[in-house]
């Protein structure tokens, strides 16, 4: 007699699947959702419960367990579409349970903009660098201008670029580090590739991460956050307080380059956005720290 799979079973399958297909990073996001599920279907006594009979309303009750877990909104939604996924996954070819998702109308929450991290003005700017450079500190002012100059993020595709990763010119940054897991390849400006090469980077093996586990480049990369304690401390001793992380570079050349009158087109390639609607959003936000337009002329 064949046992009809349970939502226990299926939830179990589909989390051996996405181990299997994505970095471990990516799946912590799918591991989390589980235990969630897992726990609510506990509490209702749902484990035995067959997959082909969810209901709806079982999956309403599930987003009303979230919206008590979660109060924000873009929380709150990541974990509603985590539940939409799952069920959606079981009315793909091969593991069909559903000719519709059972969650197929369940609604998201009103969205609400995110919280930029903070952009670094012209002054902090200039005191920061400033301390760095005091400090002899090149590996930081790299990472930092690698997030400030390329736009990358950074997480991965900072921290683990590689030696050969650097072209004449440009910078590649590779599929598996890229959050898009498409490839990028934004311009390296002037002040990265002095920098490069005041630093010898190019002379080293190919295979070296640039921002290696000691400090330099090396075999092993540097932990995910050595960089970000050591840009910490220089802002804790400046006293510059708030938002401020190492991902506002990102936001601080972007309202640089704006400035600065680069073309927008431009800018969606140096950002690595698919899609120009992308960057307006992007600008649009920015805009609120820079409209030096209605600053000298709205008098």
């Amino acid at each position: 007699m064949i046992i009809p799979p349970t939502l226990t079973s299926d939830l179990k399958e589909y989390l051996e699947y996405k181990e299997s297909t994505l970095r471990e990073d990516s799946y912590k996001v799918y591991r989390l959702f589980g235990d969630k599920f897992a726990k609510f279907l506990k509490t209702r006594k749902l484990t035995d419960l067959q997959t082909r009979k969810t209901t709806p309303k079982l999956c309403e009750d599930y987003k009303r367990y979230i919206l008590k877990l979660h109060k924000h909104p873009t929380t709150r939604n990541k974990e509603i579409g985590q539940m939409k996924g799952f069920f959606y996954q079981f009315t793909k070819p091969g593991w069909e349970r559903f000719k519709v998702s059972p969650a197929a109308n369940v609604e998201l929450v009103p969205k609400q903009d995110s919280e930029m991290h903070e952009p670094f003005n012209e002054e902090q700017t200039a005191l920061i660098i400033g301390n760095i450079l005091q400090k002899k500190d090149y590996w930081l002012l790299l990472y930092i201008y690698m997030i400030h100059y390329t736009f990358a993020r950074p997480g991965r595709e900072v921290r683990l670029m590689k030696v050969g990763d650097i072209k004449p010119k440009t910078l590649l940054i590779r599929p598996e580090n890229s959050k898009t897991r498409r490839t990028k390849t934004p311009t390296i400006a002037k002040p990265v590739e002095q920098l490069i090469e005041y630093l010898g980077v190019k002379n080293l093996p190919l295979q070296y991460y640039i921002f290696g586990a000691n400090g330099c480049p090396g075999t092993v990369p540097c932990g995910r956050n050595m960089y970000y304690h050591r840009h910490r401390q220089i802002l804790k001793e400046l006293k510059i307080e708030g938002k401020y992380t190492l991902y506002g570079w990102k936001h601080t050349g972007n309202i640089r380059a704006i400035t600065l009158g680069i073309n927008e087109r431009e800018l969606q390639f140096q950002n690595g956005f698919r899609d120009f609607r992308t960057l307006e959003i992007y600008v649009r936000k920015l805009s609120a720290y820079m409209s030096s337009e209605i600053y000298d002329k709205f008098v």
